[in-house]
């Protein structure tokens, strides 16, 4: 059954590859907004007509930068998620393979029913199908998203643009707003615009590709799962817990607290839509299997899986950045071996996680803008802004340094331990 701990790894590299690009768009709107303001290597705020003709060329050659930096990332991002998919696909048919060989291991009646316990080397045909499906559903989601980016990075390379050269021409000092305009740049970074529902959402390149490959290959996890327990006459799954799951103030399926580590049955609506109606081409372990429980065993109901997780929905189980998942249980041979916590120890570990998190993305955040900072010094020609540039990494410098000994504190006070692979920032 797939942890946290082994999606957070799974995902490792797909985001580490995203911030690398996040960087690289960062950098190239900071030399843009310096190429805007530097002429012949020296600062100079140009009457506003001529301003506005080299503010238009800076941003169709920064757009068209982007755009090619782009198409050329994109292949390499997308062998990432690849490889994130064909290991999930390996791991899901490893998973599958000694649950079915166990449980047909486990259960004389069961044994002499079906004979031998099988070894299932590969994932079906149609496992393959779903787990292809799934990742090209992803690959397409990261496209479209980053298309938005362009767009969006103009439109804040304009608006620091102006902002810095109103200022400059209304008594501030041009390198001073020249200065500003990059923190601004810095602090925004690159994002993607994702829409669900009619809603927009901004959100930064590395976060919007982890969630598209864990949302994608737990997925994918849970539609195999579903045709297993199909093929096979599985009419109830476990669900994972974990410490500090989602939880509301209601019993609902946004409120994953109040459903992760129990077991659940699957109506023969969803049991149909995964194949369960269908007459195996050939008598397989799975259609051998299928015809025992038809035949001789009856499977206790727990409660309705879809009702009480929301599988199927954005909020629920495998829906958006969910981490849980779920594998076909047999009561008379299965354990519900899934860690129960109660209500209070669940919301304490989810509150201190959210605020690790909280930790962590600042320092990410510094981090960039340390990185950025040390970027525009090199990038800059003029004498002044330089100066001004190298104070503000020295700021920001000093800024690093306290949260993550903030970090560090907090850590230790809560007993947990620091996570090295969400401070990662590539300095390229």
């Amino acid at each position: 059954m797939f942890t946290p701990e082994y999606l957070n790894d799974l995902v490792e590299a797909t985001h580490a590859a995203a911030t690398e690009f996040n960087m690289y768009l960062t950098n190239k709107v900071i030399d843009s907004v310096i190429g805007l303001f530097e002429y012949n290597g020296k600062i100079e705020i140009a009457p506003s007509n001529k301003h506005r003709i080299r503010l238009l060329r800076q941003s169709g050659i920064l757009v068209s930068d982007i755009e090619r930096e782009i198409n050329k990332r994109l292949p390499g991002l997308d062998k990432k998620v690849r490889e994130a998919f064909y290991q999930a696909g390996y791991d899901i048919n490893k998973e599958i393979n000694k649950s079915v060989s166990d449980m047909v291991e486990s259960d004389k009646e069961m044994k002499d029913f079906v004979g031998k316990a099988p070894r299932l080397e590969n994932l079906t045909e149609e496992e393959k199908r779903i787990l292809d499906a799934a990742y090209k559903r992803t690959k397409g989601e990261i496209k479209n998203l980053t298309r938005t980016t362009a767009a969006d990075i103009n439109t804040q390379f304009h608006n620091s643009c102006d902002a810095a050269y109103w200022k400059a021409t209304h008594g501030v000092d041009a390198t001073t707003a020249i200065n500003e305009a990059i923190d601004e740049v810095s602090k925004y970074g690159s994002h993607v615009i994702y829409r669900n529902n009619g809603k927009e959402r901004k959100m930064t390149v590395e976060a919007a590709v982890r969630m598209c490959v864990l949302t994608g290959v737990n997925q994918a996890n849970g539609e195999i799962t579903l045709t297993t327990c199909a093929d096979m006459g599985i009419k109830n799954v476990l669900v994972s817990s974990h410490l500090g799951a989602r939880y509301t103030d209601k019993a609902e399926p946004a409120n994953h607290q109040s459903w992760q580590g129990q077991v659940y049955t699957l109506s023969d609506d969803l049991l149909k839509r995964f194949g369960y109606a269908e007459k195996p081409q050939k008598k397989n372990v799975f259609a051998k299997i299928k015809d025992f429980f038809r035949k001789f065993r009856r499977q206790k109901v727990y409660p309705d899986f879809e009702t009480a997780t929301g599988y199927g929905t954005i909020e629920g189980l495998c829906g958006i950045n969910c981490r849980h998942t779920f594998f076909l249980h047999d009561a008379k041979h299965n354990i519900n071996d899934q860690p129960q916590y109660t209500d209070e120890e669940n919301k304490k570990a989810y509150d201190i996680s959210q605020k690790k998190r909280y930790y962590e993305r600042k320092i990410r955040e510094t981090k960039k803008q340390l990185f950025e900072a040390r970027h525009a010094v090199k990038a800059a020609n003029d004498e002044g802004l330089k100066e001004q540039l190298k104070e503000r990494a020295a700021e920001i410098r000093a800024r690093f340094d306290q949260q993550n000994a903030e970090y560090t504190a907090f850590c230790q006070a809560n007993k947990v331990r620091r996570s090295e692979d969400r401070l990662y920032v590539a300095n390229r």
